[in-house]
C-alpha cells in the first residue's frame, strides 16, 4: 500500500500520469506518424495481411479514442 514516501508505487504511477499528460501533444503526434509510415509501407508491398495487420491497429486506436480518417 503507497505510504506516500519518495520511490512508492503510487509515487511511479503519479509520475507517468504526469509525464503522459504533459507530453500528450507529442505522444499523439508520434502515433500519428508511425500511422503514417505504415500505410506508406503498407501500399508499397503487394500482399494484403499487411492491410488487414494495420486495419485492426487503426480500428483499436479509434476505439480507444484517437481520431484517424484515412
Amino acid at each position: 500500500m503507497p505510504d506516500g514516501t519518495p520511490g512508492d508505487k503510487g509515487d511511479k504511477t503519479m509520475n507517468a500520469w504526469n509525464w503522459i499528460t504533459s507530453n500528450w501533444t507529442e505522444i499523439v503526434a508520434a502515433i500519428g506518424a508511425v500511422i503514417i509510415a505504415a500505410r506508406v509501407i503498407v501500399k508499397l508491398t503487394p500482399t494484403n495481411t499487411d492491410n488487414e495487420w494495420l486495419e485492426k491497429i487503426i480500428g483499436f486506436l479509434k476505439g480507444v479514442g484517437l481520431h484517424i480518417e484515412k
